[in-house]
């Protein structure tokens, strides 16, 4: 199943985001432990893969429900109706609106669904948890390994960078400023400015482009593969250009470890009528904080629909999830809250949003 349900969550607008995963319906294992919160795992198994296969909640998980807790029997779906429309939730007394800002994906804004002082315990336990945050990482269970290693030669490109017609895109025989822009752009989603497209030619000892300019000729001796290179190092280590720049913890919500998370999440949970064994099993909330320059490019928070044999990264090992294709992320809904209110910046865009010409085939 896809990740459908997106909440948009506002109020002071550091970035707070949960996860809400589908279980799957297998019961637990007698060798297994649960303790009703959190993932499951096999215990007293030597082999390390094995290890790491998932357990759920039993299917009398219900009957340990924590009484304040509504039932739910299903997962369900709710209504946007139409961009614009307002549902109204009423959960502990207080009403909380559900503005529908998009239908495809579903992306609700909820004004005022949380308070200051949940914030501010929030960040309290983002810096005493684990020294702090740490940089994240942009990469899914079904994301490939990353073996790219610089060749530090000069001469010949091995990709695109090495034809000069995918430079040339007016066909005048000459190279030009916008057109190593765009290169950069079209090739690498590297989007550089002039100074930047300079300093590229000076670390990898080109002169060709001296002149502003590069002709056929000089092409024939352009260093393309220190040209690839230079470019697949900045995509992957610069702060502006690397897909994902941003630092995060991972803070725990069972009713053990905090309360006020606890309460949080069960909040949700009854507006959005998730099972209790389903919220349960949700992934640890992930503070991620955003500097000047910080950012995420648009992504799918969800794998859920590919690789379906594959089993949930968050009820796997670490060392599951650090190997390719071993897991997939499972998540059936997002939930953000801002933490902060820049002056600027800091927003979070959906661009295929509502979007007819968009399909998840292209």
């Amino acid at each position: 199943m896809k990740n459908h349900h997106i909440l948009f969550s506002t109020l002071a607008t550091l970035l707070l985001i949960v996860h809400f995963v589908k279980l799957e319906e297998t019961e637990i294992a007698e060798e297994g432990h649960c303790d009703g919160d959190e993932p499951c795992f096999f215990d007293d198994i030597d082999d390390e893969e094995d290890a790491s296969v998932p357990v759920t909640l039993r299917k009398d998980g219900d009957e340990k429900q924590n009484g304040e807790y509504p039932v739910f029997d299903h997962l369900s779906r709710l209504d946007g109706v139409k961009v614009g429309d307002v549902l109204k939730k009423v959960v502990n007394g207080k009403t909380y609106e559900l503005h529908t800002r998009s239908l495809k994906p579903l992306l609700f804004e909820i004004p005022n669904a949380i308070t200051e002082d949940e914030i501010l315990h929030i960040r309290e336990r983002a810096k005493f948890f684990t020294d702090g945050l740490i940089q994240s990482e942009a990469r899914g269970g079904l994301t490939p390994m990353d073996n790219f290693k610089p060749s530090k030669k000069k001469g010949k490109g091995l990709g695109p960078a090495a034809d000069f017609v995918n430079w040339d895109l007016d066909e005048n025989k000459i190279i030009d400023l916008n057109e190593v822009q765009l290169f950069c752009r079209n090739y690498n989603f590297l989007y550089f400015d002039e100074k930047e497209i300079i300093e590229m030619f000076k670390r990898v000892e080109i002169t060709e482009f001296d002149d502003g300019k590069i002709t056929p000729e000089e092409f024939e001796t352009l260093n393309t593969l220190g040209i690839e290179d230079y470019l697949n190092i900045v995509m992957r280590e610069h702060p502006k250009h690397r897909q994902r720049t941003s630092d995060q913890v991972w803070l725990p919500m069972s009713e053990e470890y905090d309360v006020v998370l606890s309460n949080l999440r069960n909040r949700f949970g009854e507006i959005f009528k998730i099972p209790q064994r389903v919220l349960l099993g949700s992934e640890h909330m992930q503070i991620v904080r955003y500097k000047p320059g910080g950012h995420y490019h648009a992504h799918h928070d969800t794998e859920t629909h590919k690789a379906t044999n594959k089993p949930c990264c968050h009820h796997t090992s670490t060392a599951t999830i650090k190997q390719h294709g071993r897991c997939r992320l499972c998540r059936f809904m997002t939930i953000m809250f801002y933490l902060e209110k820049p002056e600027e910046g800091g927003e979070t865009a959906f661009p295929a949003a509502d979007n007819i010409t968009y399909s998840d085939a292209v």
